[in-house]
């Protein structure tokens, strides 16, 4: 999909891949991740939180 926001979630509601237009969409959301530590994010995006 191009041209439109997409991300893809677990049954957890964990945000495991977007697209740039989904993180600008939900900017908010990807914020609350935390620091990285060289291996990825702290903590997932979570629609729950």
């Amino acid at each position: 999909m191009t041209g439109v926001p997409a991300f893809v979630q677990d049954g957890r509601l964990d945000v495991l891949a977007a697209n740039a237009f989904a993180r600008a969409l939900y900017a908010d959301l990807f914020e609350q991740t935390g620091p990285s530590d060289g291996r990825g994010p702290a903590r997932l995006p979570n629609h729950a939180r």
